[in-house]
This record gives C-alpha cells, structure tokens and sequence, in this order.
C-alpha cells in the first residue's frame, strides 16, 4: 500500500510542477496579452455588428 502511495504522490507532484511551469510562462509577456485581449474586442464588436445586420435583414424578410 505504501508503494501506491509513493507512486500517486509522485505523479501528484509532477502534474503540479507542470502546471505551475505552464501558468508562469503566460505571464512573461503581458504587452502580448493586452494585444490579444484587444483583438478579441474587436473581434466580438466584428461579430456583433453582422449579426444584428444579419438579424434586422431577416426581420425585414418576414415583415410584409
């Protein structure tokens, strides 16, 4: 039992590190984080505005 033990804690300790190694890198370079951040909203108001012309174009279809 005790080998299970020693095992799982070392898989435990593992993933761990891993991810606290993967999570650092992020924030290295937080200018390329703000300029991602912007080119989502950009993206989003991109989408926004097809999709209500999209959707005032369909309303104007079914109205006669």
């Amino acid at each position: 039992m005790s080998k299970l033990f020693t095992y799982a804690l070392a898989i435990a300790v593992c993933l761990g590190t891993t991810a606290m190694l993967a999570n650092n890198n992020r924030n290295l370079n937080p200018t390329t984080n703000a300029e991602a951040l912007l080119a989502d909203e950009q993206d989003r108001a991109s989408f926004l505005a097809g999709y209500r012309r999209g959707y005032d174009e369909s309303l104007a279809h079914v109205e006669p």
